[in-house]
């Protein structure tokens, strides 16, 4: 597959661009969103755009929905620290997730 990884952190960037080549992925990186939304008018469409959700220039939110306008096909996946909850979810996945430790 070909994937453009937007990861701002070096380590984490590193690690994951490790994962996916050794995976046998042809992986392209930036470090922010506005690179990256250059980048993919340029080198686009990607097999993946796998982006950070919090990087400088445009967040990754930003990202998903400014590559959207340009090709509504492209897969784009947030990746993020925090925790998150996809729909859907179920009652209890719901009810689970906002459980206060």
């Amino acid at each position: 597959m070909k994937i453009l990884l937007v990861e701002d952190a070096p380590e984490v960037q590193s690690v994951i661009v490790a994962i996916l080549e050794k995976a046998g992925h042809l992986v392209a990186t930036e470090t922010n969103g506005n690179r990256a939304f250059r980048r993919y008018c340029k080198e686009g469409p990607y097999d993946l755009v796998l982006t950070d959700i919090e990087h400088k220039g445009m967040n990754g939110v930003e990202l998903m929905h400014a590559i959207g306008k340009k090709n509504p096909k492209q897969n784009v996946q947030i990746i993020t620290g925090w925790p998150v909850l996809q729909k859907p979810f179920t009652r209890k996945q719901l009810l689970d997730f906002i459980k206060t430790p």
